[in-house]
């Protein structure tokens, strides 16, 4: 999901700004840690550069080829304020590759021969019939297509905790476009679209099912919501704006996605609705029925990014975008979707196929540049994947955070940070992924 131009709502949020708080020689001098298999050297090299160059705080990266561990790095400073080490038990939070964890837990469910694809979603949800979805298949869930992006109320701290006003309000939506005829990006929403079915269906939220049938599969560090035991070992989103630090808008290296940028600048910039954002007392329920273009809609009354730092957030399930994990579980994951890893797959080559398959590619009607979604997974073609090749399917995450697979080329990897920057092509990971099949070509 797209961050917040700086302002003064971004003041009150959790991320932390260290602009002021690291020098520079402290980046490039990061210790790295890890191991690379034998001819994954150069993944290490470009690792380490990433802090001498590129402005990398903490971060790790791990990859698999052909179901084994080929490289598993870690390096930085986890915590701007103390200057703490990123530890090998270091986890952070995933951001918008949450997306791909709850898909994937709906998918298996698919297999179980619990949840269909190809049937109306008020076969699980009969609630959801209103406002002229009762035909909606539930695979434009899945695709960013059932034109569910915003729902016409603020959503809040309190929403997500308590789960079912969400997916209440969700159901009783009206379609922003005639789903199926176009995509958009369902940034927080497609999350309680695909939880509400994993909830119908087995009796578990997205959470509850990641912690209860897959995580203990694969031995991950992976949760959504996370258990307050592990807190201490999270390290906090940060932001460096260090060339443009007062910047409503930047370059985004997309034209139209430049053009969502200034739609929402425009919004933050409205004295009106920035008095409604900081006093619930002054939200008035007809803003949602003004002239806003959809981006502004579905990204402007949204309260639960407010303090990405806290316990309290880390705690609850926002199943789009609150995911906790570490590198090698990411890595890991994705290689048991595309083969065996220590004797388990997650999903048949059948399904990976059809959920890798682009099923959504054009023009956003949200964030406006073109996108290209397959069910749960960003693939090929669009602007928030930089896919390696045309066979390879993943989700990225607005920190840096990155998780994909690659089934002709046998290669899983997941690469997280806490350094807070959207880009659309992300400057540290993609060396990274150059990198890692640049030596798995040589390898094989």
């Amino acid at each position: 999901m797209p961050t917040r131009p700086t302002n003064d709502i971004q003041e009150r949020t959790g991320m932390t700004s260290i602009r002021k708080r690291v020098n520079p020689s402290q980046l490039s001098a990061a210790k790295v840690d890890g191991f690379v298999a034998p001819g994954f050297e150069r993944v290490r090299e470009v690792f380490a550069e990433n802090f001498d160059e590129r402005m990398e705080v903490g971060a790790a990266f791990a990859a698999y080829l052909d179901g084994k561990p080929v490289v598993d790095l870690w390096g930085g400073i986890a915590e701007a304020g103390t200057g703490a080490e990123w530890q090998r038990d270091t986890i952070a939070t995933i951001d918008s590759c949450t997306k791909s964890l709850t898909a994937i837990c709906g998918l298996m469910l698919v297999e179980q021969k619990l949840l269909d694809l190809d049937v109306p979603v008020v076969e699980y949800w009969p609630e959801f019939a209103a406002e002229g979805k009762a035909d909606l298949p539930v695979s434009l869930l899945f695709s960013h297509q059932a034109g569910l992006p915003a729902i016409d109320r603020w959503l809040t701290l309190e929403d997500c905790e308590a789960w079912h006003p969400i997916v209440e309000a969700l159901a009783a939506q009206r379609p922003l476009w005639t789903p199926g005829t176009a995509h958009g990006y369902h940034g927080l929403t497609i999350g309680w679209l695909i939880g509400e079915l994993i909830r119908r269906v087995c009796g578990l939220t997205p959470g509850q099912y990641l912690a209860q049938h897959l995580v203990p599969r694969l031995g991950l560090d992976m949760w959504i919501g996370l258990p307050a035991e592990h807190e201490g070992r999270v390290a906090p989103v940060h932001r460096i704006d260090l060339d443009t630090p007062d910047a409503l808008v930047t370059d985004y290296g997309d034209e139209d996605y430049n053009r969502f940028f200034h739609e929402l600048s425009a919004l933050y910039l409205d004295p009106e609705f920035l008095a409604m954002y900081a006093d619930p007392a002054k939200r008035d329920p007809s803003w949602f029925q003004r002239e806003h273009t959809i981006g502004q809609r579905t990204m402007g009354p949204v309260e639960i990014g407010e303090d990405m730092n806290s316990p309290r957030y880390h705690a609850m399930e926002v199943p789009a975008a609150n995911g906790i994990a570490d590198a090698r579980s990411l890595a890991r994951l994705y290689a048991a979707l595309i083969g065996e890893v220590d004797g388990h797959r997650i999903l048949t080559p059948e399904t990976v196929a059809r959920a890798s398959t682009p099923h959504a590619v054009g023009p956003d009607k949200v964030v406006l540049g073109k996108t290209a979604w397959g069910l749960g997974f960003a693939v090929a073609g669009g602007i928030f994947f930089d896919a390696p090749t045309e066979t390879a399917f993943g989700h990225p995450g607005a920190n840096g955070t990155i998780a994909f697979a690659d089934p002709a080329a046998g290669l899983a990897a997941g690469y997280i940070r806490n350094h807070m920057a959207h880009k659309v092509k992300d400057d540290r990971s993609a060396p990274l992924v150059e990198a890692l099949y640049a030596c798995a070509r040589e390898a094989g």
